[in-house]
């Protein structure tokens, strides 16, 4: 099972300021985020990447900034039209990312192509980079956002996390 997601951290939508948002550590990804976002300019998209040092001991690089409070990140969703979530390799199960553009009603661009399979996948919501090619995300990104259920965002809570491993089996 993915991680939870707190109800407290969801919302409103603010005035769209961002076409892609990215916010998260470097962890070898960083030239790849770089010339990710060279590209989403030249198509004449507004971005906004935040890419921070993996730990302390990273060699500093010209592109990194300060980590920030998760609530700034939230903020920033808020004002996004979609978040970008470049994932590791092998990566298996919904990310925070994943949670953050079902619960904000935010489009997902994701390089995990088994984001398919997962419940809340809606290709109208959901757009798998492969590699640098951006081909179509200008007019994915023009359709508007299709809400996941109520019954699948029920599912991905940290209220339902909790009820999940305290259930007494033998009551139901």
């Amino acid at each position: 099972a993915s991680s939870p997601y707190f109800k407290s951290f969801i919302k409103e939508r603010q005035k769209l300021e961002y076409d892609v948002l990215f916010v998260g550590a470097d962890k070898g990804r960083g030239e790849y985020l770089v010339q990710l976002e060279t590209n989403m300019r030249s198509l004449g998209l507004k971005t906004r990447f935040i890419i921070v040092a993996s730990g302390r001991l990273s060699k500093k690089k010209d592109y990194y900034q300060k980590p920030m409070p998760y609530l700034d990140v939230v903020e920033l969703i808020t004002k996004s039209k979609a978040i970008l979530n470049v994932a590791m390799e092998n990566q298996q199960g919904m990310t925070l990312r994943d949670m953050e553009s079902m619960f904000f009603g935010v489009k997902l661009l994701t390089t995990n192509k088994n984001i398919v399979r997962e419940e809340f996948y809606n290709p109208n919501n959901v757009f798998v980079v492969d590699g640098l090619n951006m081909e179509g995300l200008p007019n994915f990104l023009d359709k508007p956002y299709l809400p996941v259920s109520a019954e699948i965002k029920a599912k991905h809570t940290f209220d339902s996390f909790i009820n999940e491993i305290t259930c007494d089996e033998s009551t139901e």
